[in-house]
């Protein structure tokens, strides 16, 4: 596989991760139209999914990936929140309850929740589903969810429900259509190219992913971005008492990750038993997540009922993230 080709795979992977974190949640509702989008926000999302994807994969090859080791991977992602955005230690609202030197519904629902699922997990299996001629990490869900996605209808409500959380975006119909339509157009311009191209039969996860050479380079642009944004982004929240509590965390679910590689990587081989999902089907639940989208902000509009859908929102994400906090440590 040529540089370029590679480069151009893992951009659509990082710009996928962006899509569902970023413009789903509306914490960034433009990021191809700004400079801050194309150096910190897109390499951001991208490096951290290409490196703990690389991580599992070394040990991994050829075999499926647990969901829990998905999971645990994406917890470890969303701790981001701290050195990077400080709202681990702030909040993102001035009431936030704060236990622990941490914001801890915000640590709940980003750390156990949003970054696991929406950052890494379902932007890694579209892009396997789309791009790859493999479904490793396909084959490692849950038995239940695995049901789900698997019939036309159990995809077309999880993706509605995307669509859904989509109106966390949307203070306007205008607004939340023109955000989900400048990320998702590019994303399907570059999967329509790569598909007419037969890109998508070729090549597995791992040969997509970059090789021990070309990981240091995503390592040492990563660290550039911590670094810059932990000196120069609310430096002064940062005091001993609350780095101690996510350097604990760091321990503690990096020791939880490393026991889950080590536990997958007993799995036997596993064939390959990959049914791609075709370039209409992208282009159809695109459009599902941007129609549901504009119907619930409509809704809020007509009923006036959005804080109490945020409200609702919120309490499921929180119970999503301990269960599913819970179930991967249990399996």
């Amino acid at each position: 596989m040529s540089k370029g080709l590679k480069f151009l795979l893992l951009l659509l992977l990082s710009l996928i991760s962006v899509f569902f974190a970023e413009v789903i949640s509306g914490s960034m509702k433009f990021p191809l139209f700004d400079l801050w989008g194309y150096f910190v926000v897109i390499p951001l999302y991208g490096l951290h999914t290409i490196i703990l994807l690389y991580i599992i994969d070394k040990s991994n090859k050829n075999k499926r990936i647990y969901f829990s080791t998905l999971y645990f991977a994406g917890v470890l992602f969303g701790l981001y929140e701290a050195y990077i955005t400080k709202v681990l230690w702030i909040g993102l609202s001035e009431d936030s309850f704060m236990f622990i030197h941490l914001s801890i519904i915000d640590f709940i629902v980003l750390v156990f929740f949003w970054h696991p699922v929406f950052s890494f997990i379902i932007p890694a299996l579209v892009f396997e589903k789309v791009m790859t001629n493999t479904d490793y990490l396909y084959q490692g869900l849950p038995k239940l969810f695995k049901k789900v996605i698997s019939s036309k209808k159990g995809l077309l409500i999880t993706f509605i429900f995307i669509g859904i959380f989509s109106a966390f975006n949307g203070v306007s119909l205008e607004s939340l259509f023109l955000s989900l339509l400048a990320m998702g157009v590019p994303i399907a311009i570059i999967i329509y190219f790569l598909r007419r191209k037969g890109i998508h039969n070729k090549y597995s996860f791992s040969e997509i992913l970059p090789n021990d050479k070309e990981i240091r380079y995503c390592f040492i642009y990563l660290a550039g971005i911590y670094l810059f944004m932990t000196f120069f982004i609310l430096f002064e929240v940062m005091t001993l008492w609350n780095q101690t509590v996510i350097w604990i965390n760091y321990i503690i679910f990096g020791y939880i990750f490393y026991k889950k590689i080590r536990r997958n990587s007993k799995e036997e081989n596993t064939l390959s038993n990959n049914a791609q999902m075709s370039f209409k089907s992208v282009l159809f639940y695109l459009i599902v997540i941007i129609i549901s989208g504009l119907l619930f902000v409509f809704t809020f509009f007509t009923f006036g009922i959005r804080d109490v859908f945020m409200i609702i929102t919120w309490f499921t994400w929180i119970f999503l993230g301990l269960y599913l906090l819970v179930f991967s440590i249990m399996h």
